[in-house]
């Protein structure tokens, strides 16, 4: 458990992935009343290891799932312009705060992650993908998740 990220410099472009659950703990974390401090802390430990990098590019950040909570976190973090893509991605924090970036969030039909923790505001701008399966895990697993962030850059 823990947070993942990777990033890379393509000439003008800094893209950064915040990889999402992958561990029970993680799956606990959606819950946690914590969490919101946790995806914080996470994101500036990954903005230190950014900050080198970011003067004169153009920043694109994407996150699935827990990491797309740690995506926005990130974004708001950064002074500037920054192009976010979500993906099956927690709700964050603040949507009202979310509204200010430039950002694109996709939910698979029958995905219950982008409706946890169910205290947060939703997000309003969401694309659909997908057909829609009671079985929520096969919809947060869906390899069509991994197809928009590749059309995306990541």
């Amino acid at each position: 458990s823990g947070f993942d990220a990777r990033y890379r410099i393509d000439c003008d472009d800094l893209y950064c992935y915040c990889k999402g659950t992958d561990h029970l703990i993680d799956w606990l974390h959606h819950f946690a009343p914590w969490a919101g401090r946790r995806e914080r802390q996470g994101a500036e430990m990954i903005l230190k290891r950014l900050l080198p990098h970011i003067p004169g590019k153009a920043v694109k950040i994407a996150g699935f799932s827990l990491g797309g909570a740690v995506g926005v976190e990130l974004a708001l973090l950064i002074a500037g312009e920054v192009r976010l893509t979500i993906a099956g991605s927690k709700r964050p924090r603040w949507r009202d705060k979310l509204k200010k970036l430039d950002y694109i969030a996709y939910k698979h039909r029958g995905d219950i992650v982008p409706w946890l923790p169910p205290w947060r505001p939703r997000i309003k701008r969401m694309v659909k993908i997908g057909r829609w399966t009671p079985l929520f895990w096969r919809a947060h697993l869906s390899p069509l998740y991994r197809e928009v962030l590749a059309r995306e850059g990541f």
